[in-house]
């Protein structure tokens, strides 16, 4: 029974990381075919694979719908599929819903991570802050680098360039995450304007990173908008 879990498991693992749907729908009805259909931990995976597959509402969302009992890693799966694919609102509202931490149910650090990634993407500054502090405050939870630069994303796309340059400066990382350097220029780039804190940045990344192509071409972008 425990290579049969395995197997089961590996298989949907990879259908999710290939976005394979059809393949997952089979992998999913084997699932059901096997005496592990009432597996938590299985169908916990099944829930993740379909969201990675892009089908949430008429797969992972009522498969979760149907579940007998969840635990933390259902709920992290489903929030963490509706965040990934745009869905801030859905993805808050199961947030929400969660139990609380006092009974033991505490979101991972991959739920925030596409929680912060979907607040980034809509450029919702308030939200993504308060997000950022409950991880913090409310969890324990250590910020990784993926969660800085969500935000320092999230502020360039609303243009408050200083206010991202300050978290870069102050990341808690040696060296400095190119990611969030990346983020900072792209935002440059976005807005047409700042082409010095765009070199800065684009010179930071080069130092951090061998191949550094995309970073000049968004430096040129930047000084094409800027200068005309």
């Amino acid at each position: 029974m425990c290579v049969q879990v395995q197997e089961l498991a590996q298989l949907l693992r990879s259908c999710g990381a290939a976005k394979d749907l059809a393949n997952a729908q089979h992998a999913h009805a084997r699932l059901l075919d096997s005496p592990l259909r009432g597996s938590t931990y299985l169908g916990n995976l099944a829930v993740e694979m379909y969201g990675k597959c892009g089908s949430l509402d008429d797969a992972a969302r009522a498969l979760f719908d149907s579940m007998p009992r969840w635990d933390v890693a259902a709920w992290n799966a489903i929030i963490s599929g509706y965040a990934r694919s745009g869905d801030l609102d859905e993805a808050q509202l199961l947030f929400g819903r969660m139990p609380h931490r006092n009974a033991g149910w505490n979101p991972s650090e991959i739920c925030y991570t596409a929680v912060l990634a979907a607040c980034s993407y809509q450029g919702s500054i308030e939200e993504i802050q308060c997000c950022f502090r409950s991880m913090r405050e409310d969890y324990d939870l250590t910020a990784s680098p993926e969660h800085y630069c969500a935000v320092v994303d999230c502020l360039g796309r609303a243009g408050h360039l200083d206010r991202a340059l300050d978290l870069v400066e102050c990341l808690p990382f040696a060296p400095k995450f190119v990611g969030a350097w990346t983020s900072l220029l792209g935002a440059c780039s976005l807005h047409g304007r700042d082409p010095e804190l765009a070199a800065i940045a684009a010179e930071r990344i080069r130092a951090l990173k061998r191949d550094s192509t995309a970073s000049y071409i968004l430096l040129s972008n930047t000084y094409h908008q800027s200068f005309g």
